[in-house]
């Protein structure tokens, strides 16, 4: 006769899956959240989301991107996603070991926010081949900053607060409201 099958077994994930599934998350809902603000701006100025994706993967393949169709669409899609799980990976890896970037997340993310959108635009982008520049009025700049601190910084803090509270309480993910401090 055969052992009974133990339905209720569960084994708690790694530290380091725990940390894929946060950056995977966090990063995740990033991309989504701020490739969702950028389709709406490009409604709203009568650019096509596709368009948007090639604009994204002509920084690796300049003006061709925008020629390539269905493919460069696809690469923009992946290089967008790609920088947003970047950007959480140094998040929630530096908040692990600077626990006052997740206890403080809502100034410390949003913060971050910024400062990624500063990367992008002030050393990524000139560095590209893509074939334009972010024009720098004060309104383009304060609606850029805006969506980066919610869409992609606040995210990932959140994530961070979480995943800190969760670690340092060791139920990684049962434990922690997640409210500002």
């Amino acid at each position: 006769m055969s052992a009974p099958l133990e339905i209720h077994s569960y084994r708690r994930p790694s530290r380091g899956t725990a940390r894929l599934r946060r950056i995977l998350l966090a990063g995740g809902l990033a991309g989504v959240l701020d490739l969702a603000a950028a389709i709406v701006q490009g409604a709203i100025r009568g650019t096509a989301p596709e368009r948007i994706l090639q604009s994204i993967a002509s920084g690796i393949l300049g003006r061709d991107a925008f020629d390539g169709g269905g493919m460069t669409v696809l690469l923009g899609l992946e290089l967008h996603f790609f920088i947003a799980l970047s950007a959480a990976t140094v998040y929630l890896v530096a908040a692990e070991r600077w626990t006052v970037l997740a206890e403080r997340w809502v100034l410390w993310s949003g913060v971050y926010g910024v400062l990624v959108w500063a990367v992008m635009n002030l050393v990524v982008l000139p560095l590209s081949a893509a074939p334009f520049r972010f024009q720098f009025s004060v309104a383009a700049v304060m609606v850029a900053w805006t969506i980066h601190v919610v869409c992609v910084g606040w995210v990932i803090g959140f994530v961070a607060r979480r995943s800190v509270t969760a670690f340092t309480t060791g139920t990684q993910g049962t434990q922690g409201s997640g409210a500002p401090r």
